[in-house]
């Protein structure tokens, strides 16, 4: 939890993860910085002026934002943004748009205002530049399963929780045991078969995305999407 004492000025690299209107001319923002968690603010004049906040305030930039708690107390207020980095290499493709933008929503969903997640920042900077470079659909995987990590549901898909076989005719997510059961293991409802677990290894370099590695990765997908739907209670998209 992060605690700002009244009239302290912070400032901190930080993305966009939501904006809506406050009154005729003021937008409530909330921020995922680098060094405070999630932060809320609210930009004075955001809907009007031309000048303080004019084509900066988008989910796809990593900002330089100053923040301040008034003396007098109410809202955090933005007082100052500027540009770091606009990732046009994501901006420009527009797959890999909706991609990013899923996962700015999904990070709004599961962290709440005031909260930290050690090391979510640098996951989200990795990803949006990893996005304009290789596979995005490996690229997404990827995210996914480490966004799960950092949020303390780290799945294990290369072998069965069980057993530890990492051989047999199916293998089947168990939310319950945080990874993959073979059938031996799991007896009850099958959730999202896999032919056989996923090298640990396959997280580490770039797939092809061609024969058994583009089935780990349609496979390993909607299992990262059980997990967040199961412990989370959010739909990444």
């Amino acid at each position: 939890m992060v605690v700002k004492k009244i009239g302290e000025s912070l400032k901190d690299q930080a993305f966009l993860l939501r904006s809506v209107p406050y009154g005729d001319d003021h937008r409530i923002l909330s921020f995922l910085t680098a060094s405070h968690g999630r932060v809320e603010a609210i930009a004075l004049g955001a809907k009007k002026s031309s000048k303080r906040f004019s084509g900066v305030l988008d989910f796809l930039h990593c900002l330089e934002i100053e923040t301040q708690v008034p003396r007098r107390g109410g809202l955090t207020q933005l007082l100052h943004c500027e540009l770091r980095e606009p990732y046009e290499g994501v901006r420009a493709d527009y797959e890999a748009t909706i991609i990013a933008l899923k996962w700015i929503r999904t990070v709004s969903r599961v962290v709440p205002e005031g909260q930290s997640v050690p090391g979510l920042f640098a996951l989200l900077q990795e990803g949006l530049s990893s996005l304009a470079v290789y596979r995005r659909d490996w690229v997404d995987v990827v995210f996914l399963r480490q966004l799960l990590g950092r949020l303390g549901f780290l799945l294990d898909l290369s072998r069965c929780v069980g057993c530890h076989r990492d051989r047999a005719e199916a293998f089947y997510f168990s939310p319950e045991e945080g990874g993959l059961l073979c059938e031996a293991c799991h007896p009850g409802p099958k959730i999202q078969a896999l032919a056989g677990a996923i090298p640990a290894d396959f997280w580490e370099r770039e797939s092809n995305g061609a024969g058994e590695e583009g089935d780990w990765l349609r496979a390993s997908r909607a299992i990262f999407a059980a997990g967040f739907r199961h412990y989370l209670g959010v739909d990444p998209g």
